[in-house]
């Protein structure tokens, strides 16, 4: 499943890498996710504090698309894809369940040699045993399943190779 402004952050990076003009795509996309984190940003109101806040949160598809005209139409100019990419990463922000498109993103353009974005971090430099720092490159065994069951951990070891290991599409072997 994918929400609305997955999906046009996907058709603005398709447009973009054929090189189209993607940016009423994108600027689609990102006054539907403004809208989407007001609606995320209410229910945990409304859920949270059993207070109604229809009328008082102030994101809207307007202020999306002054924030894009002031801010993001000229790094778009700039540079269409890498602006898509950047703005579909903020949107994740407020999403709710997107995370791991995030991560898949970010681990397909690492892969494609793309540093649209940049994760500094300096308690995840890189080691001579984690050459890309602790970044996982691929998902983890959870930890339950590595210290509970011997069977795993024999196979799988503690699970660090998360970190120095990409996945098969990417040359690792496992």
């Amino acid at each position: 499943m994918l929400s609305y402004h997955e999906l046009l952050f996907l058709k603005a990076e398709a447009q973009a890498r054929l090189g189209l003009d993607a940016s009423e795509t994108l600027k689609a996309a990102i006054s539907a996710a403004y809208v989407n984190l007001a609606t995320g940003v209410k229910a945990a109101i409304n859920s949270t504090f059993k207070k109604k806040v229809d009328g008082e949160c102030t994101l809207s598809a307007a202020m999306a698309d002054e924030h894009f005209e002031a801010h993001v139409r000229p790094l778009y100019n700039a540079n269409p894809l890498q602006e898509v990419m950047i703005e579909k990463y903020l949107a994740f922000f407020g999403s709710q369940g997107e995370s791991p498109e995030a991560f898949s993103d970010y681990r397909r353009m690492t892969y494609l040699g793309e540093s649209f974005i940049k994760l500094v971090n300096p308690l995840n430099a890189a080691t001579t045993e984690y050459p890309k720092g602790h970044f996982p490159l691929r998902c983890a065994y959870g930890s339950g399943d590595t210290t509970t069951n011997p069977n795993v951990y024999a196979a799988q070891g503690d699970g660090s190779f998360v970190y120095s290991e990409p996945v098969w599409w990417a040359g690792g072997t496992r």
